[in-house]
């Protein structure tokens, strides 16, 4: 019994000791339980899952008779974005798959420019990086050629247009012009981007069999509206190998032929695109090597035309002779509204020619005239300007050409110029800026107005020469929004008053208040006094630290110098 007793009290002892310990332990946080336990997926949820997986092994119409909307959403949502292109170009339709598929590999992608379609962005963008890096020496049964034959197919209806920057190999591209029927846009380079030292001359521009197949392709394509051909190198020659399809193209409207070798026999040969059979909308031959002979030729078939509204012909020679021509046929031609003839090598003797054209020509809206010597200072300044006429006779003549009408002095051959007008207005009590839309708002007949001049000797030029009738007719002119003058010559005086008053007359087209626009050109011209005083005020405080800088190392020098000499003093004395 005393036995039995021990052990019973030795196990009561132990189990006294353990309910101890279990106290002494701390409570269990139960939400931290609740923060790391997790759900197990719904029995839907895996099948979802496992038809993601397995999606192109799956029927499309199957699917869409056993899933409903939102699970349709899951399951794309759940998609490989990696997936085979030829197959998700014809499986797959929805939106946000092809939106996540294109961020992660064209973060710079602006569906704006691809129809507002994610997938159409996506395949556009693809299909041009495939064939940007086609190698030059692949041959059309390599693999790499099947499976971009195979892409192409596949993509067929969702290519709308294709922008190649370049293209290394010389390929037929008949492939693609005859899987595409929506291509709509068109525009390559031939040659490398970004060889370094691996430059060789073989590997850019355009061949003659380039320019024989393209042009078969143009002549084929039912639905091309936009070619776009730049740096290509093309001339003449393969100007005449590519008008073999460009003479079909009916339905051509954009042609961009910028930053080639094309000259005046090119031109000859594309000025015949301006023909009424043709509906050209915009011409791009910018850059290039055209003359007088080859702009006659663009002015001689733009007189009839009535589809044409974009002519750029900048960076080009076409001289005095060919714009004066281009300015006279322009006299007959009511639907041109932009032309760009900047850097054309031309001088004052165009702009008679030029005024003409602003007596006659009510439709244009945007001309540029920047980068040519429009006026040169030694032809207003010195003892023979004026040919040799006395100070008294040009007075007298400038007094004449602020009481004349700027059309009077218009050449005989211009059709349809206004009457002269008896009144004289001048522009200074209008205001910097003022033309005869100003009037116009204020209720005043457009054929009662009376003309509107300039100041004679604004910017030391005289009224009654070229450059001041061009500037009064520029002032009268109430269809031209948007003119370029910079680098022509022109007095900043004068160049200042036509801008302003073209710039006015612009946002007035706009219906935008110009009071607002003037307190806007203030207000930046009062900022940068002050801030320009700003940079002096730290320039000078800069300065004063430095000064007081270098004063104090001289102290400090001085100082030391002075210890120096009294030590050596010192030793001295003992």
């Amino acid at each position: 019994m005393v036995l039995l007793d021990s052990r019973q009290g030795g196990t009561f002892g132990t189990r006294s000791t353990a309910a101890a310990k279990i106290k002494q332990r701390p409570p269990i946080r139960f939400r931290a339980l609740e923060k790391v336990r997790t759900r197990p997926p719904s029995l839907v949820q895996v099948c979802l899952k496992r038809v993601a997986q397995n999606f192109l092994t799956f029927d499309n119409a199957a699917l869409q008779q056993k899933l409903n909307r939102k699970q349709f959403e899951d399951v794309y949502a759940m998609l490989d974005l990696d997936m085979f292109l030829p197959a998700a170009a014809t499986r797959i339709g929805d939106e946000n798959y092809w939106k996540r598929r294109t961020q992660r590999k064209y973060r710079n992608a602006q569906v704006e420019k691809h129809g507002m379609s994610w997938k159409q962005t996506f395949l556009e963008l693809e299909l041009q990086d495939a064939l940007e890096r086609i190698p030059i020496t692949v041959e059309n049964n390599d693999p790499e050629m099947l499976m971009l034959k195979q892409q192409v197919v596949q993509s067929r209806l969702h290519i709308f247009q294709l922008r190649i920057g370049q293209l290394p190999s010389h390929i037929d591209l008949s492939f693609v012009f005859d899987a595409l029927p929506a291509l709509c846009s068109f525009t390559i380079t031939y040659g490398n981007r970004r060889l370094g030292m691996d430059y060789e001359r073989a590997m850019f521009g355009m061949k003659i069999t380039d320019a024989r197949n393209l042009a078969r392709n143009i002549r084929v394509s039912q639905t091309l509206v936009s070619l776009a051909l730049p740096c290509n190198m093309i001339d003449d020659e393969l100007v005449k190998v590519l008008m073999g399809g460009l003479s079909y193209g009916v339905m051509l409207t954009a042609l961009d032929l910028s930053h080639n070798k094309i000259g005046d026999r090119g031109a000859r040969r594309l000025a015949s695109l301006l023909d009424p059979q043709y509906c050209l909308q915009t011409l791009d031959l910018s850059d290039n090597q055209i003359h007088a002979n080859g702009c006659m030729h663009l002015g001689a078939h733009l007189a009839e035309n009535v589809t044409c509204e974009v002519l750029n012909l900048r960076l080009n020679r076409c001289e005095d002779n060919g714009v004066s021509h281009l300015f006279q046929d322009l006299c007959d031609n009511h639907y041109l509204r932009t032309l760009n003839i900047s850097c054309n090598d031309l001088s004052e003797r165009c702009l008679p020619y030029m005024t003409a054209l602003f007596g006659a020509n009510s439709t244009l809206e945007e001309l540029d005239l920047s980068a040519n010597a429009l006026h040169r200072a030694e032809e207003e300044a010195g003892p023979g300007a004026g040919g040799g006429k006395s100070g008294g006779e040009t007075a007298a003549a400038a007094a004449a050409a602020t009481t004349m009408d700027p059309q009077s002095l218009i050449p005989a051959w211009s059709s349809g110029t206004k009457p002269g007008l008896n009144a004289t207005l001048d522009v200074t009590s209008l205001g910097p800026g003022a033309d005869l839309t100003t009037l116009a708002e204020d209720g005043i007949d457009a054929a009662a107005m009376p003309t509107v001049t300039l100041e004679d000797g604004l910017g030391g030029i005289s009224l009654a020469s070229h450059l001041g009738i061009f500037a009064q007719c520029v002032l009268q002119n109430t269809s031209l929004l948007r003119l370029d003058i910079r680098q022509c010559g022109i007095p900043p005086e004068l160049a200042e008053r036509i801008t302003t008053a073209v710039k006015h007359r612009e946002l007035r087209s706009k219906n935008i208040p110009v009071e607002a626009y003037e307190m806007s050109k203030f207000q930046q011209l009062d900022e940068e006094p002050l801030d320009e005083e700003g940079g002096e005020d730290l320039a000078e405080a800069a300065d004063g630290e430095d000064a007081q800088g270098e004063e104090g190392a001289d102290a400090e020098d001085g100082g030391e110098a002075a210890e120096v000499e009294n030590g050596e003093g010192a030793e001295k004395t003992e």
